[in-house]
């Protein structure tokens, strides 16, 4: 179903938004393995969803990214 894609869609890009919300606001570069591997996710997940053809709700979006947002800034309070 697409909720549980989307889901899975949020799972696999945590890594890469995290990596991201350090390299900007940290600046701690990922090393070229790090890199690599999260462009390897982001080209995975393009491949896995076609999306020309699918309909997403715009507050899901954002709805996922601001749980990204929340879980990898959490993470990062002491």
């Amino acid at each position: 179903t697409l909720p549980s894609a989307i889901s899975g869609v949020g799972m696999v890009s945590l890594p890469v938004f995290a990596m991201f919300y350090y390299w900007l606001l940290h600046k701690k570069k990922p090393s070229k393995i790090q890199f690599i591997s999260g462009m390897t996710l982001i080209t995975l997940a393009c491949l896995l969803f076609d999306t020309l053809n699918l309909t997403l709700n715009p507050v899901g979006l954002i709805a996922m990214i601001a749980s990204l947002a929340s879980i990898v800034v959490g993470s990062n309070i002491i």
